[in-house]
Order: C-alpha cells, then sequence, then structure tokens
C-alpha cells in the first residue's frame, strides 16, 4: 500500500505534462496512450514508479508521432519490450514511454536460396515465440538464444545472449525509428558485442532480419528442450526476475560465482531477494520496491569489488526517479 506522500508524489509526477499535451497525445495516436502509469505492470521483477505517458502504438505510424511529439514537446523519450532487463525507480520516468508489443509480433521470410532462409521479425514478437515458431519450419541458427526472455527488439537493442552464443550472430539488419526518421543498419555496422549493440538509446526499433538454415525440426526442438531443461534446473524461472544482473567479467568467474562466494546468495532486502538459486538474480518475493533491488545491486558490486577486486557491471538498467 502506498503511503500519502508515496501518493503525493505520484500525482505531482502527472502534472509535469500539461492536460493540453495529453490531450494532443490521445488525439494523435490511434494505439492506447496511459498517463500515470505503474511500470511495475510492465517489468518482468515488477517494481518500479509512474511514467507520465505510456504508448501502446497501433502501427509504425503511431511510433513515428509518438517520436515527434515528444520532441516537440521537449519529453525524454524510450521504447521497452518486456522490461525484462529494466529497473524503473520508484519515483517513476518523466517522459514518454513507448511499449513495441502485440502490433509487432509478426514474422515472414523474406527470401529463400537453397537451405538459406532470411526472415523478417517484428520487435515485439517475444524471443520464446520466435523460437518455436524456427523449430515448427525446421530452420535452425538461433536455438542458443532458448532462455532469453523479452522481445526480439529488446533483445537486439542489447545483443542479449546466453553462453550458447548472441543473438547479434544471427543478424542481418535492424530497422528502427530515430527522431521520426525511419533508419536500417546493416549488422557489421551495428559493431555487436557482449551485451552491447550500436543502436541508439532513444531508438524505437521494429523489426530485425535474422539469417537461419534449413535443418530438421525434431533436432531443432529437441535442442531447444534440453536448455529449457537445463535453465529449469538452475534457475528462478517462477519468480518475478530481470534475469541475469550483471554481465560477467570473463568465463572462469562468472558474475553468480563471485557474488556466491562473497556469501551474497540468498541475502534479502525488504521483499528483494539474492536468489538462492543462482546468485545472479534478483526475485521479488513479493511486494519488493524497486529501491529494494537496487541496494541489493550495489551490496552485490561492492561486495565483491572489496572481496575479489572484479567491478561488475550491471547487464540491467536502472533509470527513472527516487521516490
Amino acid at each position: 500500500m502506498m503511503t500519502s506522500n508515496a501518493c503525493e508524489k505520484w500525482s505531482e509526477a502527472i502534472m509535469s505534462v500539461s492536460e493540453t499535451i495529453q490531450n494532443e497525445f490521445k488525439s494523435k495516436i490511434q494505439g492506447e496512450v496511459l498517463f500515470q502509469e505503474s511500470m511495475a505492470r510492465h517489468s518482468t521483477i515488477q517494481v518500479g514508479g509512474p511514467v507520465d505517458i505510456w504508448i501502446e502504438p497501433k502501427d509504425e505510424n503511431d511510433c513515428k508521432v509518438a517520436q515527434e511529439l515528444a520532441q516537440l514537446h521537449d519529453l525524454s523519450f524510450m521504447t521497452v519490450g518486456r522490461g525484462s532487463n529494466l529497473v524503473v525507480r520508484d519515483g517513476g520516468i518523466r517522459g514518454v514511454v513507448v511499449h513495441v508489443g502485440d502490433a509487432f509480433q509478426t514474422v515472414t521470410i523474406h527470401e529463400q536460396k537453397n537451405d538459406t532462409y532470411i526472415i523478417d521479425v517484428g520487435a515485439g514478437m517475444m524471443m520464446k515465440q520466435l523460437l518455436s515458431w524456427t523449430a515448427d519450419q525446421a530452420l535452425t541458427g538461433i536455438e542458443g538464444l532458448e532462455g532469453v526472455p523479452g522481445t526480439v527488439g529488446g533483445a537486439v537493442a542489447m545483443n542479449a545472449g546466453t553462453p550458447h552464443g548472441a543473438i547479434g550472430d544471427a543478424v542481418v539488419s535492424v530497422t528502427w525509428l530515430e527522431k521520426a526518421k525511419l533508419v536500417t543498419r546493416q549488422a557489421e555496422k551495428l559493431e555487436f558485442a557482449y551485451r552491447k549493440a550500436k543502436i541508439p538509446r532513444a531508438a524505437t526499433v521494429l523489426s530485425v532480419r535474422i539469417k537461419l538454415e534449413k535443418s530438421d525440426g525434431a533436432a531443432v526442438l529437441g535442442k531447444l528442450q534440453e536448455l529449457r531443461r537445463y535453465r529449469q534446473s538452475k534457475q528462478p524461472l517462477q519468480q518475478p526476475s530481470m534475469g541475469s544482473v550483471f554481465k560477467n567479467p570473463d568465463k572462469t568467474n562468472t558474475a553468480g560465482k563471485l557474488i556466491e562466494e562473497a556469501g551474497l546468495k540468498g541475502v534479502r532486502v525488504g521483499k528483494a531477494q539474492i536468489s538462492p538459486q543462482h546468485a545472479n538474480w534478483i526475485v521479488n518475493l513479493g511486494g519488493a520496491t524497486a529501491n529494494d533491488v537496487e541496494v541489493l545491486i550495489r551490496l552485490a558490486k561492492d561486495t565483491v569489488k572489496e572481496k575479489t577486486g572484479y567491478i561488475l557491471e550491471p547487464e540491467v538498467k536502472i533509470i527513472g526517479e527516487h521516490s
């Protein structure tokens, strides 16, 4: 339950966007436009305060209009997918957040040459859905991404991956909107690296072109099921989380190993906990705040540095204002 002070701050937040501006967004965007929308509803760890303007675009034009209006009114702007690598602070976000979701869950075969398939995937498609589609189509090349949470757009923006590969390994090109202009970049210009891609922070990724190869459908499905069983045995998939919190410093000294050796496995702050199952995951035990999560992130980083000398770099993004 929110305190009276929290309610007052929540109410003040929406006042940063005038009623005139609110009405302009509502009248010019065909999709859903919400004000004072809780970001806890839109992040996989289920924490976060309100965003001034939340937009569920109906199509590409809605994304373009949202960027134009944000520029016109000098509002901060960002795009999210499922919010699987995001911690929004309890004070929320001032400005505009566009959610690339259901309207962008498409996949089509762009080109086929012998056993090579080039597919176009909407940025709102969930990674899990895409992997199921590739198994149905007997296409191989991205099975190693089993377990990557969130959407294709979110995954490519950070070059998400697992020890078995990253999405950038299969990308041909990415198309996004930047300052209301359509941009397409080939993979070689995106400079994919470990959890990095050269995609502007203010861009709205619309689609990703991916290269796959024809294979045996049963073999593709079998590989996905094998990786899924492994994850279920090692990771707390039944609890709200963000997935891996920190990048691995190297292959030997993984973030999870360092945090566990620092004695932090199972440590709690409020209703957030460093998972007893996997030390590089923080879970919401029910009713956690973003501050609980952020304190645990700082604790893990500071303790590991003090005990080992390693400086852990967060894989998740922490954004927004303190309450």
